[in-house]
């Protein structure tokens, strides 16, 4: 009997079909809710699960700010596509095709021989001398199988087998292996490491190594021995912060791991504890990526981040604090150091502070973020910043409303945007009292910076004139968000639109656009036509108005995609988070 064979048109269209309903059925597996979960929304990267919801153009808060960071959404990556593997291989042709083009092996678990040797046959999906790339993930927390049961001891080193793996004979069959990515916890750091040693000596040529690695409070192990073995490409830390008990430990091993980027969180039992940074930024030298997630930097802090000899820093993001205020237990949240720089006495206990001493901290402060905008208006190095006020972007102050400015931190804040030549992506959150009108005034002049980002109320209504202004007329600014769900439509903010035609990446979600204000903005959108990527609200947010029913997104000739924020909060958390990167 003859071979009945798909003409392959056929097979490329049922193919296609079937990964169309993967990414629908399989990529929508987590609901909107689920960043709830503080360990997805704190460490994307943990449990790499799927942020897509139940709509094409939904999108998460970690999507957002790549596309804010790159100019591009990012391309959704399948979670779980066995089984669309396993339908598309009654393709013999489609097999082949596929062998051709995939670069990359993805590991979790154990990186042994006879794993990869598994990856690696001649009926894998995999052809071993196309593998130019291996993603290793070694935190077994998202393992759900059972042949990883006995991995603890694997990376314990109680597994005689460690001792037995010939990594060579792996090595040999990936001849075009050039690049390993490491996913690991601080637990398996020093294991993880000695076999790195093993691997790269085996190979015998210039391998590229990254590891992105999550230290948590729980690890009571820190001091770890890393066999000499550092990452010669990049380090991606994220690190949980319990720094009472091992600071002279974290310092230790950040300093032998010289991370590329850093990306700091406070162990939730240590949510409400403001901690000491100076000694971590003394071994930082190497870092060029530094975000604080949730905590402050004392004005010192950041003068001497700012001003540290030698230093590579090219972005950074954190909060800080301005204005005192009262946390919800009562307690003072302390604006300003005690003392000016360089001081080295001992701050007194905050709760016996009179009220006179708090002014005087104040006069203080004002002449410490003197110092702070010097320090940013000279640095040569930094590309990217993103500011927050503390007492509105943590759970621990008490929202104010949006603040008109205050001149002495409006004043020295606007000087550096009359001279700063480096600073491409600048970011502001809570900063309405730091910025004016003038402010835009200024930017306009500006022709280094391409990425603005004024989220959380830092426009005050007040400003919108001026900030409409500059839009219409800037040729630089390429990439914009206002989401803050704060600002109105108005004439203004149409004519900007209209104006504008630089910007490629908008993010408009948050705001109070009504329905009429909607259709403006599409309409001044399809005036301009130029915008590439578009953030708007989540569908439910409108239920009286679908988007893609507006004109602009059948006309339109530039916009290529457009995503909707997946729900109401809008915490960019964050710019540097280690979801931008990928590994």
């Amino acid at each position: 009997m003859d071979q009945f064979f798909l003409p392959l048109y056929i097979q490329a269209t049922i193919i296609n079909k079937l990964v169309i309903y993967s990414y629908t059925h399989i990529c929508t597996l987590r609901t909107p809710y689920d960043f709830l979960d503080w360990k997805y929304s704190r460490a994307p990267f943990y449990g790499g699960q799927c942020w897509s919801a139940s709509s094409d153009h939904v999108a998460s808060y970690s999507d957002i700010c790549k596309l804010l960071y790159t100019g591009e959404l990012p391309v959704r990556q399948h979670n779980r596509h066995s089984d669309m593997i396993d339908l598309a291989l009654v393709s013999k042709w489609w097999f082949q095709v596929i062998r051709k083009i995939k670069a990359e092996i993805n590991v979790v678990g154990r990186f042994d021989k006879d794993r990869l040797i598994r990856l690696v046959n001649v009926y894998s999906i995999h052809q071993a001398c196309n593998i130019k790339r291996i993603n290793w993930n070694t935190c077994l927390e998202i393992v759900d199988n059972d042949d990883d049961a006995d991995d603890g001891d694997y990376y314990n080193g109680n597994n005689d087998r460690t001792d037995q793996l010939d990594y060579k004979q792996v090595l040999d069959q990936l001849p075009q292996l050039d690049t390993i990515n490491i996913i690991t916890s601080g637990t398996r750091l020093e294991s993880i490491s000695k076999i790195m040693n093993e691997v790269i000596a085996a190979a015998g040529r210039q391998l590229e190594t990254t590891m992105l690695l999550e230290i948590g409070s729980l690890e009571k192990a820190i001091k770890i021995n890393m066999h000499g073995f550092v990452p010669n490409h990049s380090t991606v830390v994220s690190l949980i912060i319990a720094m009472k008990y091992h600071s002279a430990e974290i310092l230790e091993l950040l300093g032998n791991l010289k991370p590329s980027y850093l990306n700091l969180f406070r162990d939730e039992d240590y949510a409400s504890h403001h901690l000491q940074y100076s000694k971590m930024f003394g071994v930082l030298e190497h870092t060029k990526h530094i975000s604080m997630d949730d905590d402050y930097l004392e004005l010192p802090e950041l003068y001497q981040l700012l001003t540290q000899p030698n230093s590579n820093l090219e972005s950074f993001e954190t909060s800080i604090i301005l204005i005192p205020t009262r946390n919800r237990q009562g307690g003072f949240i302390q604006s300003y150091s005690h003392h000016l720089l360089n001081h080295e006495d001992e701050v007194e206990d905050e709760d016996e502070e009179d009220e006179d001493e708090d002014v005087e901290d104040e006069d203080v402060g004002m002449t410490e973020w003197d110092y702070v905008c010097e320090a940013i208006e000279c640095n040569t190095t930094l590309k990217l910043l993103f500011l927050k006020d503390y007492n509105n972007q943590s759970h621990h102050g008490t929202p104010l409303d949006p603040i008109q400015t205050i001149p002495a931190f409006e004043m020295p804040f606007e000087l550096i945007w009359e001279t700063n030549k480096t600073i491409e992506y600048l970011g502001m959150s809570y900063f309405s009292h730091v910025i004016s009108p003038q402010f835009f005034a200024s930017l306009s002049y500006n022709r280094t910076i391409t990425t603005l980002v004024l989220t959380q109320k830092t426009i005050h209504p007040l400003y919108v004139p001026e900030f409409s202004t500059m839009i219409a007329i800037s040729t630089t600014i390429k990439t914009l968000s206002i989401a803050d769900k704060y600002l109105e439509w108005c004439d203004q903010l149409q004519y900007a639109f209209q104006q504008n035609k630089s910007i490629k990446v908008l993010d408009v979600s948050g705001n109070s656009f009504d329905k009429i204000g909607t259709s403006h903005l599409f309409d001044a959108l399809l005036h301009s036509d130029t915008v590439h990527y578009l953030v708007v609200d989540g569908s439910w947010e409108r239920p009286y108005f679908k988007y893609n029913q507006h004109r602009y997104f059948q006309q339109s000739k530039s916009l290529k995609d457009y995503a909707c924020r997946e729900c109401f909060y809008s915490n960019y958390s964050s710019f540097l988070s280690p979801s931008l990167f990928q590994l």
